[in-house]
């Protein structure tokens, strides 16, 4: 009886880390050549790149710039390597070996996805000063050298960097924020403290996208960058 009973404890044991980690896969990963959005003329690159996770592309940002003083030009180099596709159920496994937080990854999401405008635009400034805004958000290092270039060209009076600010006085971006439907966590092969925020389409997970939506969130946005155009004018009129 006894035997039976531990082997039944055993195999709910087994279940529960069986579904725990369902959705954590590992992955063969390269950079596709060509598939940039984003800046590089000062000392490190920001903005998205496009991913071939197993055999299918993806859009991604990495969240961490100071990736620069170990590989220079990581975003140009095609070389393939093994990594590990972590979704949002298992970011609340608290077992789970990525960088931040939950909260933090529900927060960069609200970045990530107004970033895809950038993205599907090909908005080299719009795509790096979103990848700033990530980076501020996740690891607090308040780098805006992008962000704090005039939008959409010099002379405008407005900056990205603008656009976050009110986003943040607006009470944006959640903390409980459920990104799995559209986000994933991808590790990367250039030193500690590295990953790559992956935009999905479906379950957090690697599947094909052949249209990228623009999530409804970024409209907002763009109201908002319409009303800072109206404020910039204003200002040069007076």
């Amino acid at each position: 009886m006894n035997t039976i009973k531990n082997l039944f404890i055993a195999l709910v044991v087994l279940f529960s880390t069986i579904v725990g980690n369902a959705y954590a896969v590992s992955v063969t990963v390269s950079i596709v050549p060509g598939g940039n959005v984003g800046l590089s003329d000062l000392n490190y690159y920001a903005g998205f790149v496009t991913l071939n996770i197993n055999g299918k592309d993806y859009p991604a940002m990495m969240d961490n710039w100071s990736v620069t003083t170990d590989k220079k030009g990581w975003q140009n180099d095609p070389t393939p390597w093994n990594g590990v596709f972590y979704t949002y159920g298992d970011i609340q496994n608290t077992n789970t070996q990525v960088v931040y937080t939950l909260a933090d990854y529900s927060k960069a999401s609200w970045f990530l996805t107004n970033g895809m405008v950038g993205y599907k635009l090909k908005d080299n400034l719009w795509a790096a000063s979103y990848d700033e805004m990530v980076w501020d958000t996740l690891s607090g290092i308040g780098v805006w050298e992008y962000s704090s270039r005039e939008y959409p060209s010099a002379g405008s009076g407005i900056t990205m960097l603008d656009g976050y600010n009110m986003d943040i006085a607006n009470g944006s971006p959640d903390p409980n924020y459920d990104f799995s439907s559209f986000m994933g966590v991808l590790n990367v092969p250039y030193g500690s403290n590295k990953e790559f925020l992956v935009f999905t389409q479906k379950n957090g997970t690697p599947v094909s996208t052949p249209d990228l939506p623009i999530p409804p969130a970024i409209w907002l946005f763009g109201s908002g960058l319409v009303g800072l155009t109206v404020v910039a004018r204003k200002k040069k009129q007076k």
